[in-house]
Order: structure tokens, then sequence, then C-alpha cells
């Protein structure tokens, strides 16, 4: 890509656009970072990458671009990056090393907002297996705790209607007995 292609992208609104160096720092920026983290380019470009990186993505993030500089066609990965306000924004890139000139060319969107509904789906249907769990044992206890005194009514009953026993009797233990069948089934 020539310089004169470089500078237009780097006018274009939107994703976050960036040169970095094999040496770590940024070497050109768009609009969009200041729009999206808050930083100034001037801040931004004196600062190393890496300082900008959630600690725990530190590594992760060097490893990519490590592999870049070792001759890795692209890399695709996400890491949070520190706003000049605010919570931990992060970002989805997509890098690759541009032809001789020791530099990296990524494109990075926002993507804390997807993370976060994710994430929320995540816990939601999280809560739904552990209700579903607590429904099923709740259930299976239930079971248990009806099924050993139904049968315990069924059996007396059985007893009862092998005595001598009037025709009114007689129907209401019926009655008892095939209700607490379909309990049981």
């Amino acid at each position: 890509m020539v310089g004169g292609e470089i500078d237009r992208l780097f006018d274009v609104p939107g994703d976050l656009l960036a040169l970095v160096g094999f040496d770590g720092h940024f070497k050109r920026i768009n609009p969009a970072w200041q729009e999206t983290l808050g930083h100034s380019m001037p801040v931004v470009l004196k600062t190393p990458l890496i300082d900008l990186v959630h600690p725990e993505d530190r590594n992760a993030t060097i490893e990519q671009l490590s592999r870049l500089a070792e001759g890795q066609a692209f890399a695709h990965f996400e890491n949070r990056y520190l706003p000049a306000a605010g919570d931990w924004r992060r970002l989805s890139w997509t890098a690759a090393p541009l032809g001789d000139r020791d530099v990296v060319f990524c494109v990075a969107k926002d993507v804390t907002t997807r993370f976060e509904a994710e994430e929320a789906l995540r816990a939601e249907a999280e809560g739904a297996r552990s209700a579903s769990r607590s429904k099923m044992k709740f259930v299976a206890n239930m079971s248990y705790e009806l099924r050993t005194p139904m049968n315990g009514i069924r059996g007396m009953t059985r007893l009862a209607l092998e005595t001598n026993l009037d025709a009114e009797q007689r129907e209401y233990l019926e009655l008892v007995d095939r209700s607490a069948r379909s309990l049981l089934d």
C-alpha cells in the first residue's frame, strides 16, 4: 500500500486504525482512538502500546505481535484497553505486517457492549440451568417423599378391602386406592 492510500484510510471515520512498530510503539493512529478511548493522539503516540493493555491481557497481546514480527500473515485477537476515563474497553483486533516497513497495520473494533451482552446471556443461561437443576432435585425429593406414604396408603387400603365391608365403605376405599394409584403414576 502506498503512503497516499494509507493516508486516505486513516481519514475514514469508524474503527480504530493504527500503525504499530515492531518496537511496540504506535507510529500512527486515526481520530477514532480519541472518540472511543478518550486519549488524545499525542498521548497515545508517546505511550507504549502495552501500557494501555489490561495487565491480564498483556502476555497474549505481546505473543500476537511477536508472531506478526516473525512473519505470520495476520492475527485476530481481543484484549482490554484503558480508556482515559471509565471502565476498560474490550477491543477486537485484526492486524497484519505492512510490507517491509517493520510496522503492523491494525484495525480494532470496540466490542465492549457485545461482550457485556454475551456475558449477561451466559449468566442468565447459567441461572436457568441452576433453576432447572433445583427444580429437578425438588421434584425427585417430592416424588420420594410422596411415594413412600402413598404406597403405605395403598397397602392399608388393599388390606381394608379384604375385610367385610358394606357397599358404601367398599366404594370409598376403592376410590382412595384409585386416587393413590393415580398420584403414584
